[in-house]
């Protein structure tokens, strides 16, 4: 399986160049999978972004303790994109420094947000804000 960054989706074409540098490098792709790595500061607004263009599903959040130091939050969404309209999925990861210990929360954009945040905040002392 080969990843490439060539060829993507008009959705996440758009979205590196509205986020820029505030994307960590390539968004990578393979067959319908796309994964893009961000600042947590940047999660609601790339997020929303996503909504806003059609994106209503968020599956899934994992988190993971690397090294006993840094967190990292892998939040899946599923999007119809491509010219096939194939259900494709959008991984955005965030990686949290040790001493960081809230993330602002997505509930207010995908009401599901709340069961994976919760799981979370339970096992790995995090705790997630609600800004409105």
């Amino acid at each position: 399986m080969t990843i490439s960054t060539i060829e993507l989706p008009l959705l996440l074409k758009n979205l590196k160049k509205v986020f820029g540098e505030k994307i960590h490098g390539p968004v990578n792709s393979n067959v319908r999978e796309y994964q893009l790595v961000c600042e947590p500061e940047h999660l609601h607004q790339i997020a929303n972004f996503l909504l806003v263009r059609g994106v209503k599903k968020l599956v899934a959040i994992n988190a993971w303790r690397e090294n006993q130091q840094k967190v990292k939050l892998a939040y899946y969404f599923i999007a119809k994109i491509g010219p096939d309209g194939l259900d494709s999925k959008i991984a955005v990861i965030v990686v949290l420094d040790p001493d960081k210990k809230t993330l602002e929360s997505l509930t207010d954009l995908f009401v599901n947000a709340r069961i994976f945040e919760s799981e979370i905040s339970s096992k790995l002392d995090l705790k997630f804000q609600i800004t409105k």
